[in-house]
């Protein structure tokens, strides 16, 4: 009884800034008093407030304020979300007193129902009959639980910087599903020391070697890259390179863009042979396809790295009279064309791997790693040759690769925030009309404040401007 509480009281807690019509419907009674493994798997992957199972709604604050997309003063000024509006020119409060926000409400919507089957879990045998569910599902549990916390940590916190993360803010870290825990900020360090442990739990957990046709469940090849994805953000490339290569070795599937269909608006499914997991962000009319938001354009120096026989070109935009681009749906296909892809792919694990290679000075590794991705991103016969006058050069050049491949997926914020730790000098400039506006590097706007509800209920320590 008392669990079956404290689950609706979360629900009610966590969702209060959504829609009534969701507060009035009377919640389903296995989803209320979980008790069995597949009340665990239903919440896991049936749960109505964030779509189909914890995969939507990631934060995209991130995404809102890149440099990959531009619209005009008209557009901007008729966009429906403050937040949008404000962090596209980098506002110091884009909230406008909004108390209510949705990218840090549904981390922890989806971190409480991922404790809540780690609660429940606890108190169901673990048998011979049950064991390789009962580990698959606590796996799953322990996985989402860790890419939302780094979805936050992304969002509201600086960049990792080992030098200062023990002294840098991070987020509170929820373990319980006990809503009147008020818990403070743990620091950088330790929010990503939690991040990582319970990845690598995982991985002694999960069922499943490969994505399976539902790609929506983690894999042990997922969590391997996820691995490598967060390492990379911490400048962390020999562990990095490690998981990379765990996962890469798991799973190796490029598609071929020879043989797609590139005039179609929808190129990819949701579920192709790239994707090692399935997520995706928040979706805003500047995440939106040309379909949905035709003034939302590419930006032109991003459309400029592409070489002119890059199939990418076809496969990735659209093109109007005047040759501005709009995006396609890309890796998102099949969903809501406004909502953007930040999951896991095969082509992000190669391109990790190329950059731990390059800044190793394994520039041979580097050259065949991106020579594979262009045998499969160019016609058979103008496939560019692969040269590097140095380690530099050949960083340089993976970079580049990781802007026109992962474009729209929230890694060039992320991509961003960890160069200018290194030094950089990543510069962002928007111009509306006669105002230019200008984020500099390493400044404190690359962690978004937190919610003002959070600053008074739980006296938690606000972001500094």
């Amino acid at each position: 009884m008392k669990l079956k509480i404290l689950l609706y009281l979360g629900l009610i807690l966590l969702c209060y800034g959504c829609s009534k019509s969701f507060l009035e419907e009377k919640p389903d009674a296995d989803i209320v008093n979980p008790k069995t493994l597949a009340d665990c798997r239903s919440l896991l992957e049936n749960d109505g407030r964030l779509g189909i199972g914890l995969n939507f709604s990631f934060p995209s604050l991130g995404q809102l304020a890149s440099d990959e997309y531009y619209y005009d003063q008209s557009t901007w000024q008729s966009t429906v979300f403050v937040q949008e509006r404000n962090a596209y020119v980098w506002a110091d409060d884009i909230y406008e007193g909004n108390p209510q926000i949705a990218e840090w409400n549904n981390c922890y919507y989806a971190i409480y129902i991922c404790n809540v089957v780690l609660d429940v879990l606890k108190d169901i045998d673990l048998t011979v009959a049950n064991k390789a569910e009962y580990n698959d599902i606590k796996g799953t549990a322990l996985f989402f639980r860790a890419i939302w916390n780094f979805a936050l940590a992304e969002t509201f916190c600086l960049p990792y910087d080992k030098r200062t993360a023990t002294n840098e803010m991070g987020i509170p870290l929820r373990y319980s599903p006990n809503i009147d825990q008020l818990l403070q900020r743990a620091s950088l360090e330790q929010t990503y020391a939690a991040i990582l442990d319970d990845l690598q739990q995982s991985l002694g957990l999960l069922q499943s070697i490969t994505p399976s046709s539902f790609r929506n469940r983690p894999n042990l090849a997922a969590a391997n890259g996820m691995l490598a994805r967060i390492y990379l953000v911490m400048a962390n490339y020999e562990q990095a390179l490690k998981f990379a290569n765990a996962s890469d070795k798991a799973y190796r599937v490029l598609l071929d863009y020879n043989q797609l269909s590139r005039e179609e608006d929808a190129v990819f499914d949701r579920n192709n042979a790239e994707v090692l997991f399935m997520s995706t962000q928040r979706g805003y009319l500047s995440t939106a396809t040309g379909r949905l938001a035709p003034n939302t354009f590419v930006d032109s120096a991003l459309i400029e790295l592409y070489h002119p026989k890059d199939l990418r070109l076809e496969a990735f935009f659209t093109f109007n009279k005047a040759r501005k681009a709009n995006r396609k749906s890309l890796y998102a296909s099949g969903l809501s064309t406004s909502n953007c892809f930040n999951g896991l792919a095969t082509d992000e694990v190669l391109l990790i791997l190329a950059e731990c290679h390059a800044r190793k000075g394994n520039l041979d590794e580097a050259k065949q790693l991106l020579e594979n991705l262009f045998r499969n991103r160019f016609p058979k016969t103008d496939i560019p040759v692969v040269s590097f006058r140095n380690a530099d050069d050949a960083v340089q050049q993976v970079l580049d690769e990781r802007r026109k491949e992962l474009l729209f997926r929230g890694m060039r914020w992320s991509d961003v925030r960890r160069l200018n730790v290194e030094g950089r000098n990543i510069h962002f400039k928007r111009k509306l009309v006669d105002k230019e506006y200008l984020l500099e590097p390493n400044s404190l706007k690359y962690a978004f404040l937190l919610p003002i509800q959070e600053i008074q209920f739980s006296s938690l320590i606000q972001n500094k401007r």
